[in-house]
């Protein structure tokens, strides 16, 4: 599923090349894990894991937002609300 919305929004013609759709538009790298940051920090960590997506946004010129990692697996209401509260 996310492979074919990254071919789908990542298209030659519309997003880079003759198109370029998304030349100068933000995006924002949010990722949930479903666990505690330890978990990620071994030989592949979260940032490792982003690459594929901040590599597609940089080759359409895209401009970058603050990366967030929520790392959690299971968040209560009140946590939920505080991550919330980034994205405003």
């Amino acid at each position: 599923m996310l492979k074919s919305f990254i071919d789908s929004v990542f298209a030659y013609g519309w997003a880079y090349g003759t198109g370029e759709a998304l030349r100068g538009k933000k995006y924002r790298v949010i990722m949930t894990t479903g666990g505690n940051s330890k978990s990620y920090s071994g030989e592949f960590t979260i940032n490792d894991l982003a690459k594929p997506f901040i590599t597609s946004a940089k080759y359409c010129s895209m401009e970058p937002l603050p990366f967030h990692v929520i790392h959690s697996d299971s968040p209560s209401e009140g946590r939920v609300e505080k991550y919330l509260s980034l994205f405003k």
